[in-house]
């Protein structure tokens, strides 16, 4: 690690025995949840990078020559003095030295010494040398992993498009099912189905599918078709006739059955009581039905009973009671003015206006007077019905 401030570099020399270039950009082979590996650089594997070590000394002036943990001597020269103990960032420094990594590179190609002994393969060892020095003098590295020879791996397996029969003939279907997922029109839509943007059959009537030809129609074509009789065979015929299209089947209309009026263990199977009447003879109630159960008891039915509990008691309800108050108005309103148009034809006084109004007030209030005393009878004789009935 450098203490000092900001410094470049003027000399590399490194021993004989050191590699030809340093194989910082070649990609891995390996993979690593079937990604490439990242490439080497200063930044991802800094223990391959040599680490400088300068000499304690405070301040720094001028060029100063230190040795790295590889072997190679460096001279550097330091541009601002600077007080030991003050560290540059640690990725400032790695930075630094891979923007200088190809003359770096460089430099170690033009004062690296030659072996003596050359062997038959020397020829060609010193041209793949010099193609390596070169790319990595340029800073070759390739854009994308394509370049680089991905394309040659197997093809990984894609997402599955899950196509071909999602129900088998004869099967149950709703409206809605798909039936056939396709790619093109392998199968047509028949009856009672239809065709999706993505050539998916659908039915779109309750019943079974069927895989059908049908000549007449198209003479290659093959279709699917849903019909609400499993035993029904399609094509249908031409001039048959049509079947229903409103999910609705025709069903025979059950006779009621007729109950005896005797059961087998001999008991009658219903019993009426009939209600209290007036004195005019006409019965207050319905009359009540007990009919026989399964454990041999006697009860009204449901909806008889219902029907005997009055929710509306006293009349009419609050909203019929305003709709008639207000249709009464609107009556005497238009009387009123049907009258002073026939007393102004007349031409009558003020005075016989007024007694004809007072007379048609006198018989409003006598016909108010008679509907109160009828209502007040009718309740009495409710009242006395009731304590005779208990």
């Amino acid at each position: 690690m450098i203490t000092g401030g900001a410094c470049r570099m003027l000399n590399v020399a490194e021993p004989a025995d050191a590699p030809n270039c340093p194989k910082d950009h070649l990609r891995r082979t390996g993979t690593h949840n079937r990604c490439a590996y990242r490439y080497r650089d200063s930044l991802t594997q800094p223990e391959k990078y040599s680490q400088l070590i300068l000499p304690r000394a405070s301040p720094i002036h001028g060029a100063v020559q230190c040795k790295a943990s590889t072997g190679r001597e460096l001279l550097l020269a330091i541009d601002e003095p600077t007080t030991y103990g003050q560290l540059v960032h640690e990725a400032h420094l790695m930075r630094l030295f891979q923007l200088q990594q190809p003359l770096r590179a460089a430099a170690a190609g033009l004062l690296r010494t030659t072996a003596p002994i050359q062997s038959s393969t020397s020829t060609a060892a010193q041209l793949l040398r010099a193609n390596a020095a070169n790319a990595l003098v340029a800073g070759r590295r390739y854009a994308s992993v394509k370049s680089q020879g991905a394309y040659k791996l197997a093809p990984k397996r894609t997402i599955p498009k899950k196509l071909g029969a999602k129900r088998t003939g004869d099967q149950y279907v709703i409206p809605g099912n798909i039936i056939y997922k396709q790619r093109g029109s392998l199968w047509w839509p028949g009856e009672n189905c239809i065709m999706g943007r993505d050539h998916t059959i659908h039915a779109m009537a309750t019943g079974y599918v069927k895989y059908y030809r049908d000549p007449a129609r198209h003479p290659d074509r093959k279709y699917i078709g849903v019909v609400f009789n499993k035993d029904d065979v399609l094509p249908y015929p031409t001039h048959a006739e049509r079947k229903r299209k409103l999910n609705m089947s025709a069903h025979p209309i059950a006779k009621p059955v007729e109950t005896p009026a005797v059961s087998a263990s001999g008991i009658p199977t219903q019993i009426v009581r009939p209600s209290a009447r007036t004195a005019k003879g006409a019965p207050t109630e319905p009359a009540r039905v007990l009919k026989l159960r399964d454990d041999y008891s006697y009860r009204e039915d449901n909806w008889r009973i219902g029907r005997l509990v009055k929710l509306r008691v006293g009349g009419m309800s609050r909203k019929a009671k305003l709709r008639q108050r207000r249709y009464a108005k609107e009556r005497t309103m238009a009387g009123q003015r049907a009258a002073q148009a026939k007393f102004a034809a007349m031409e009558v006084d003020e005075w016989t206006i007024a007694a004809s109004k007072r007379l048609q007030e006198q018989r409003n209030a006598a016909v108010v007077a008679k509907n109160k005393k009828s209502k007040q009878k009718a309740q009495k004789q409710a009242k006395k019905a009731g304590k005779a009935k208990r």
